[in-house]
């Protein structure tokens, strides 16, 4: 056996600073590199859940916060039809429709969007803790999938013809 095999490797505060270090620049860069998927995130993603910041905002203020009653009407999944839609028309757009990555995510957008859309109108007629918790769970997918496909056209120069 080797001497190195033996020693014990010890994490000094010095490496630790040192990989802060990197993580920060690596999301500097991240930053720099994608204005467009920043811009996207705060103007899509978070201004659109406003109406669910401002009524859970009033629900604390009377000390009866009901996730429940938040989301069980279904403007969730319009929110997520919404931006399903929109990924898979600039993922049609794109000059790069023929990778494989690409087509893979344009599927899950499809099948998100029918998701979306079929909870909708199953939260219409059968308002369930299942079915608000399901729309929970495809609005985060929708979200981390039209993310991926932003990442992808962003960092791959993509054209939008």
């Amino acid at each position: 056996m080797s001497d190195m095999s033996n020693q014990k490797q010890t994490t000094t505060s010095q490496d630790l600073a040192d990989s802060s270090s990197v993580a920060l620049h690596g999301w500097s860069l991240f930053v720099a590199r994608s204005p467009k998927i920043i811009q996207w995130i705060i103007f899509t993603v978070l201004f659109t859940l406003l109406p669910f910041y401002l009524d859970l905002f009033l629900q604390i203020a009377k000390a009866k916060v009901d996730i429940y009653a938040l989301f069980s009407h279904g403007e969730l999944m319009l929110i997520s039809s919404a931006i399903s839609a929109e990924t898979i028309g600039e993922i049609y757009m794109s000059n790069k429709r023929n990778s494989n990555s690409l087509l893979t995510n344009f599927g899950f957008n499809c099948i998100f969007l029918f998701l979306s859309a079929g909870i909708y109108v199953l939260l219409k007629e059968y308002s369930s803790t299942f079915l608000v918790f399901a729309s929970l769970a495809i609005y985060l997918s929708t979200i981390i999938a039209a993310l991926s496909s932003k990442i992808y056209l962003s960092y791959h120069n993509v054209i939008v013809e």
